[in-house]
């Protein structure tokens, strides 16, 4: 025999009260998922995905009290040398549209005061092959940063 009692009951077993609104248990279990999924997810992303090393030395603290303007030789004295370094000649010619690649030091200071190219100095790379990681570059110009870039390379 059923009683009002357990009527009460069956049916607030199927309904939750949430501050006088009526919600349903799938409807709340799907708010809890996509409250649990925003906080996690990018979580999860940042620390599984965006594996990356850094150069000896470098910390984003030094990378951020980097200016423009500053001198190759000041980056070097925060950062430390980077892994390696791009050239990209800024010549009206085809040879902008081949960048040369290095790790040689002296190659840097020689070509890092010239006015027609920028060099791109790169403090981070995946820790696997070809994946996901932070990027963190300083481009020079004239022997002057000309701008930092720090951003999530997807690949």
């Amino acid at each position: 025999m059923r009683t009002p009692m357990h009527e009460a009951t069956k049916t607030f077993s199927r309904t939750l009260r949430l501050d006088g609104l009526h919600v349903r248990k799938p409807l709340w279990i799907a708010l809890v998922i996509v409250v649990v999924l925003a906080v996690f997810l990018p979580l999860v992303t940042h620390l599984y995905l965006l594996r990356t090393e850094y150069a000896p030395g470098f910390s984003d603290a030094a990378f951020n009290s980097i200016q423009a303007g500053d001198t190759l030789d000041t980056v070097l004295q925060r950062l430390n040398e980077p892994f390696d370094f791009v050239i990209v000649s800024q010549s009206p010619d085809e040879s902008r549209y081949r960048p040369e690649y290095s790790d040689d030091m002296s190659l840097l200071q020689q070509r890092a005061a010239h006015e027609n190219v920028v060099v791109v100095l790169r403090y981070s790379k995946p820790k696997r092959y070809d994946g996901d990681y932070r990027a963190r570059e300083v481009w020079i110009n004239k022997g002057r940063v000309k701008e930092l870039r720090a951003y999530n390379y997807w690949d």
